[in-house]
Protein backbone atom coordinates (compact mmCIF):
# COMPACT_ATOMS: atom_id res chain seq x y z
CA UNK A 1 0.00 0.00 0.00
CA UNK A 2 1.25 3.52 -0.64
CA UNK A 3 3.04 5.12 2.27
CA UNK A 4 1.89 8.66 1.64
CA UNK A 5 -0.40 9.55 4.53
CA UNK A 6 -3.46 11.65 3.93
CA UNK A 7 -5.51 11.95 7.06
CA UNK A 8 -9.24 11.35 6.71
CA UNK A 9 -10.18 13.36 9.77
CA UNK A 10 -13.23 14.87 8.02
CA UNK A 11 -14.85 11.43 7.96
CA UNK A 12 -17.60 10.96 10.51
CA UNK A 13 -17.06 8.14 13.00
CA UNK A 14 -19.54 5.82 11.23
CA UNK A 15 -17.99 6.52 7.81
CA UNK A 16 -14.51 5.81 9.16
CA UNK A 17 -15.69 2.56 10.74
CA UNK A 18 -17.34 1.46 7.47
CA UNK A 19 -14.14 2.17 5.53
CA UNK A 20 -11.98 0.33 8.08
CA UNK A 21 -14.30 -2.67 8.16
CA UNK A 22 -14.24 -2.86 4.36
CA UNK A 23 -10.43 -2.76 4.43
CA UNK A 24 -10.18 -5.46 7.13
CA UNK A 25 -12.70 -7.86 5.57
CA UNK A 26 -11.28 -11.33 5.06
CA UNK A 27 -8.55 -11.16 7.71
CA UNK A 28 -9.96 -12.31 11.05
CA UNK A 29 -7.20 -10.61 13.05
CA UNK A 30 -7.67 -7.27 11.31
CA UNK A 31 -11.46 -7.59 11.55
CA UNK A 32 -11.18 -8.29 15.30
CA UNK A 33 -8.77 -5.39 15.83
CA UNK A 34 -11.02 -2.94 13.96
CA UNK A 35 -14.09 -4.25 15.80
CA UNK A 36 -12.32 -3.88 19.16
CA UNK A 37 -11.34 -0.27 18.44
CA UNK A 38 -14.83 0.45 17.10
CA UNK A 39 -16.57 -0.97 20.14
CA UNK A 40 -14.17 0.80 22.48
CA UNK A 41 -14.75 4.05 20.53
CA UNK A 42 -12.09 6.13 22.24
CA UNK A 43 -9.22 5.92 19.76
CA UNK A 44 -11.15 6.13 16.49
CA UNK A 45 -12.99 9.22 17.71
CA UNK A 46 -9.76 11.11 18.40
CA UNK A 47 -8.30 13.45 15.78
CA UNK A 48 -4.75 13.04 17.13
CA UNK A 49 -5.03 9.25 16.77
CA UNK A 50 -6.44 9.57 13.26
CA UNK A 51 -3.62 11.93 12.31
CA UNK A 52 -1.07 9.41 13.61
CA UNK A 53 -2.54 6.03 12.69
CA UNK A 54 -5.27 6.31 10.04
CA UNK A 55 -4.07 6.39 6.45
CA UNK A 56 -6.02 7.29 3.32
CA UNK A 57 -5.12 6.37 -0.23
CA UNK A 58 -5.26 9.28 -2.68
CA UNK A 59 -8.45 9.03 -4.71
CA UNK A 60 -6.79 8.44 -8.08
CA UNK A 61 -4.94 5.41 -6.70
CA UNK A 62 -8.15 3.92 -5.35
CA UNK A 63 -9.75 4.20 -8.79
CA UNK A 64 -6.71 3.15 -10.81
CA UNK A 65 -5.42 0.31 -8.61
CA UNK A 66 -8.49 -0.78 -6.58
CA UNK A 67 -6.74 -0.07 -3.28
CA UNK A 68 -8.41 0.39 0.07
CA UNK A 69 -9.43 4.00 0.58
CA UNK A 70 -8.72 4.05 4.32
CA UNK A 71 -6.77 1.74 6.61
CA UNK A 72 -5.14 1.63 10.03
CA UNK A 73 -1.40 1.76 10.38
CA UNK A 74 -1.14 -0.80 13.20
CA UNK A 75 2.65 -0.43 13.37
CA UNK A 76 2.09 3.22 14.32
CA UNK A 77 -0.72 2.20 16.69
CA UNK A 78 1.63 -0.23 18.45
CA UNK A 79 4.15 2.58 18.87
CA UNK A 80 1.44 4.84 20.32
CA UNK A 81 0.40 2.09 22.73
CA UNK A 82 4.03 1.65 23.82
CA UNK A 83 5.44 5.12 23.62
CA UNK A 84 2.80 7.36 25.03
CA UNK A 85 3.04 9.93 22.21
CA UNK A 86 -0.65 10.59 22.72
CA UNK A 87 -2.30 11.18 26.09
CA UNK A 88 -4.39 8.21 27.23
CA UNK A 89 -5.43 6.23 30.26
CA UNK A 90 -3.75 2.91 30.95
CA UNK A 91 -6.87 0.98 29.89
CA UNK A 92 -7.00 2.92 26.59
CA UNK A 93 -3.36 1.96 25.95
CA UNK A 94 -4.14 -1.64 26.87
CA UNK A 95 -7.00 -1.80 24.36
CA UNK A 96 -4.86 -0.22 21.63
CA UNK A 97 -1.98 -2.63 22.30
CA UNK A 98 -4.36 -5.60 22.25
CA UNK A 99 -5.86 -4.40 18.95
CA UNK A 100 -2.38 -4.02 17.47
CA UNK A 101 -1.52 -7.52 18.67
CA UNK A 102 -4.64 -9.00 17.08
CA UNK A 103 -3.61 -7.30 13.83
CA UNK A 104 -0.18 -8.93 14.06
CA UNK A 105 1.90 -6.12 15.54
CA UNK A 106 3.73 -6.69 18.81
CA UNK A 107 4.03 -4.19 21.60
CA UNK A 108 6.53 -4.20 24.42
CA UNK A 109 3.96 -5.12 27.07
CA UNK A 110 3.29 -8.77 27.89
CA UNK A 111 -0.24 -10.08 27.55
CA UNK A 112 -0.56 -10.31 31.33
CA UNK A 113 -0.06 -6.56 31.65
CA UNK A 114 -2.50 -5.86 28.84
CA UNK A 115 -5.40 -7.72 30.39
CA UNK A 116 -4.79 -7.03 34.07
CA UNK A 117 -7.10 -4.40 35.50
CA UNK A 118 -9.51 -4.10 32.58
CA UNK A 119 -13.07 -3.47 33.72
CA UNK A 120 -15.88 -5.88 32.87
CA UNK A 121 -16.96 -3.98 29.75
CA UNK A 122 -13.45 -3.83 28.24
CA UNK A 123 -12.77 -7.44 29.21
CA UNK A 124 -15.89 -8.44 27.29
CA UNK A 125 -14.74 -6.46 24.25
CA UNK A 126 -11.34 -8.18 24.35
CA UNK A 127 -12.88 -11.65 24.75
CA UNK A 128 -15.18 -11.00 21.79
CA UNK A 129 -12.19 -9.86 19.72
CA UNK A 130 -10.19 -12.97 20.61
CA UNK A 131 -13.18 -15.19 19.79
CA UNK A 132 -13.59 -13.44 16.42
CA UNK A 133 -9.91 -13.94 15.61
CA UNK A 134 -10.33 -17.65 16.41
CA UNK A 135 -13.36 -17.82 14.12
CA UNK A 136 -15.83 -18.27 16.98
CA UNK A 137 -19.10 -16.34 17.39
CA UNK A 138 -19.04 -14.17 20.48
CA UNK A 139 -21.89 -11.67 20.28
CA UNK A 140 -24.35 -13.47 22.54
CA UNK A 141 -22.00 -15.48 24.71
CA UNK A 142 -20.28 -14.89 28.03
CA UNK A 143 -16.94 -16.62 28.58
CA UNK A 144 -15.70 -17.85 31.93
CA UNK A 145 -12.09 -18.36 32.88
CA UNK A 146 -12.76 -22.13 32.91
CA UNK A 147 -13.40 -22.00 29.18
CA UNK A 148 -17.03 -22.97 29.40
CA UNK A 149 -19.67 -20.93 27.66
CA UNK A 150 -23.09 -19.91 28.94
CA UNK A 151 -25.72 -17.75 27.33
CA UNK A 152 -25.38 -14.06 28.16
CA UNK A 153 -28.30 -12.56 30.01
Amino acid sequence: MPTTHQHPTPLAFDELVAELRAWATGDLGLEAAVNLLTAHRSWLARRDFRDTCVVATPGHLVDDFDLARVWLDFAAAARVADGGQLPASDSERQILALAAGLAGYATSRPLHDLITGLDQHNTGLVLDAIAHTAGRPAASQAYRVTGSVEEAQ
